[in-house]
């Protein structure tokens, strides 16, 4: 029998944060996903943050282990690279289509 499939499960505060930040997108599929990550790297990334910020919250909280911070590190610079890539996108398209009023 097959594990049904993970998807991307953010708090109201976390869509928010990356929607803002244009670091929200679609996949192939429709599913939420970060953007340049698949759904299994963006699951990583989100459920890293928060076990670091308990880390950084709560003195009996353990901090994620090197191998994770690393691969962490690594997703955030490509999420990072694919975001800025979107913003300059939308800048050029806004720029040479500027809206008729």
């Amino acid at each position: 029998m097959t594990k049904p499939k993970r998807q991307l499960d953010l708090t109201e505060g976390e869509e928010r944060g990356y929607s803002d930040m244009h670091g929200l997108s679609t996949n192939e599929q429709g599913e939420k996903i970060l953007a340049g990550l698949t759904v299994e790297e963006s699951i990583f990334v989100v459920e890293h943050r928060r076990r670091d910020l308990a880390y950084r919250l709560d003195d009996l909280a353990p901090r994620p282990p090197k191998a994770d911070r690393l691969r962490h590190q690594q997703l955030a610079d490509k999420h990072e690279r694919a975001r800025v890539q979107v913003l300059a996108a939308e800048h050029e398209l806004r720029a040479n289509k500027p809206t008729v009023n």
